[in-house]
């Protein structure tokens, strides 16, 4: 097992990196069709499943984001689903304190992990 900062991994370390950016619809993709580039980020989630990884894409500012709740809905069939998308501007602009909205965050960004890690076991990918 590779060894890291005095940790063990169970498993080889990923070789590739997949700079996903920003995905955003060009204004000539047509209604119903992916551009390219939403093409290949899917692409790379999809490919991603093979590995113990969780993707945690947060929502950072005004957008454009109306379309990526959509988007973590309807990515084709991985391993498992491995994506998770957090809208961190609209859990920070509730009248609540601070404590309540890092809590909030904290379980919105990491609620799936349960189910990741047990599908990760299940599959072999993991352990």
């Amino acid at each position: 097992m590779p060894a890291r900062g005095g940790l063990l991994y169970p498993f080889p370390p990923i070789t590739y990196t997949t700079k996903l950016g920003q995905v955003t619809r060009a204004v000539d993709t047509p209604h119903g069709q992916l551009s390219p580039h939403e093409q290949k980020t899917i692409e790379a989630i999809v490919k991603a499943s093979a590995y113990p990884l969780s993707i945690v894409l947060v929502r950072v500012g005004d957008g454009p984001w109306d379309m990526m709740m959509e988007f973590d809905d309807n990515i084709p069939t991985r391993a498992f689903n491995n994506f998770k998308f957090v809208n961190f501007t609209e859990i920070l602009s509730k009248r609540v304190d601070l404590t309540r909205k890092e809590t909030e965050f904290a379980l919105v960004a990491l609620m799936d992990i349960p189910s990741q890690y047990k599908a990760t076991i299940d599959l072999g990918i993991l352990g």
